[in-house]
């Protein structure tokens, strides 16, 4: 039979870069003195990000610091990329070193092809079980992050569930229920 937790892969934009890049980031900023604050936005000011794998070359630091949780995807990719480099020696230890495990397992999970499965295994199941110190290790999503290496083996790669590429597809459906209800009812009012 059909058993959601094993036969449903999770979903790694939502999981990881909206889900646990989102509460690490908000845990952060949250736990940050306003000089804390300050610093951080002068580092992030000073990052050349033209080697980064980003759509933008330009980089709102306010917005960082200031709407952290207010972020979409794009900048979560941008902030795995530059945490460990603004967030040293502000962040405790224990904090850091969850923020450096999560590094880890973000080029793990977007990976296209694993040639060596049992190394990819070993490495994730690194990362997903390091003990986390954040309030926000409570939410399930971190519980289902320790479930990345069993949907690997059993699906592939986790690019090969990702389903933001289909997402664009919603404003195409939407539109077009949108003017199938409108044209079947200038359809029934002519009748």
């Amino acid at each position: 039979g059909l058993d959601p937790h094993q036969h449903t892969p999770i979903e790694i934009l939502h999981m990881i870069l909206l889900g646990i890049v989102q509460y690490f980031l908000r845990d952060a900023v949250g736990h940050m003195s306003d000089d804390q604050k300050h610093v951080v936005s002068y580092c992030l000011s000073s990052i050349d990000t033209a080697g980064l794998a980003l759509r933008t070359s330009r980089m709102n630091v306010r917005m960082y610091v200031q709407h952290a949780g207010s972020l979409v995807g794009h900048d979560f990719c941008m902030v795995v990329q530059i945490a460990l480099f603004t967030l040293y020696d502000i962040l405790p230890p224990s904090a850091y070193a969850a923020w450096h495990a999560l590094i880890g397992l973000v080029p793990l999970v977007w990976q296209p092809e694993i040639e060596d499965l049992t190394e990819y295994t070993v490495c994730a199941l690194f990362f997903c079980e390091i003990p986390l110190h954040m309030t926000v290790s409570q939410t399930p999503k971190f519980h289902l992050l320790r479930h990345l290496p069993e949907h690997v083996h059993q699906f592939g790669p986790a690019t090969l569930f990702a389903t933001e590429g289909f997402e664009s597809f919603n404003a195409v459906i939407c539109s077009w229920s949108i003017l199938f209800f409108f044209f079947s009812f200038q359809l029934l009012h002519s009748l």
